[in-house]
């Protein structure tokens, strides 16, 4: 039984430190601010690489995200009465200083602002809004270039870039109905780094917390075994 009980000891010590412990760590670049498009933003100081003295980077999940917002008028240069739809779409194409953001991102973020029906008589200028509306995506990165590419020192910076490129369009009205709009977008981006942390291996001849809580607990009953005979 003695025997049985140091085996048991030593297997559960040797089990403690054994593997590499998956790990995450995040930057965020928000919240988005909108500026009057088209636009050209950047993440500043919000973002870093991934700092490789942590451990083995293993992959990186890039989150982004777009806001837009816009206020339609309509103006009427028909001789009757006309029901029309007008919708502003923002287009917001994201580069990475580390690595191409992916085409399944997706990549430009399409954002969709509509009127809905507006009837207008005619000579009449109607506005609509503000409408606002947003877009999400992600990209995850696992080949070996690309995790490369966004590793680095501690607190070395990488850049997440946003462009804007803004139209607009009306269905109806027989193209006699007028539209012009004034929007508003901004981006925002979240990268997430999951690494395999190293385990740091015990001091030789020092045994572990919980193989001495049993250590102790096997000695306690052997004395008292000692005592009864």
């Amino acid at each position: 039984k003695k025997t049985a009980l140091s085996v048991a000891i030593l297997a559960l010590g040797g089990m403690a430190y054994t593997g590499a412990q998956a790990d995450t760590i995040s930057y965020s670049w928000d919240p988005i601010v909108e500026e009057t498009t088209n636009i050209n933003q950047d993440s500043g100081a919000s973002l870093f690489l991934f700092d490789s003295s942590l451990g083995t980077l293993t992959s990186v999940d890039l989150d982004i995200a777009g806001s837009a917002t816009t206020t339609i008028e309509l103006t009427s240069r028909a001789s009757g009465t006309e029901d029309a739809v007008a919708t502003s779409t923002v287009e917001l194409a994201f580069t990475s200083s580390a690595a191409a953001v992916p085409a399944t991102a997706p990549n430009p973020l399409e954002i969709n602002l509509s009127t809905g029906t507006v009837t207008l008589a005619p000579g009449d200028t109607v506005f609509v809004g503000p409408i606002a509306n947003m877009a999400f995506g992600f990209a995850t990165y696992t080949d070996a270039a690309d995790l490369a590419a966004f590793s680095g020192g501690a607190l070395d910076p990488l850049t997440v870039g946003c462009t804007s490129e803004t139209g607009i369009d009306v269905d109806g009205g027989g193209g006699n109905i007028g539209a012009f709009q004034t929007t508003t977008a901004g981006c925002a981006a979240t990268v997430t780094y999951t690494y395999d942390a190293p385990t740091i291996p015990p001091t030789p001849g020092v045994p572990a917390p919980a193989p001495l809580v049993l250590m102790g607990l096997g000695l306690a009953g052997l004395a008292a075994s000692r005592r009864r005979k």
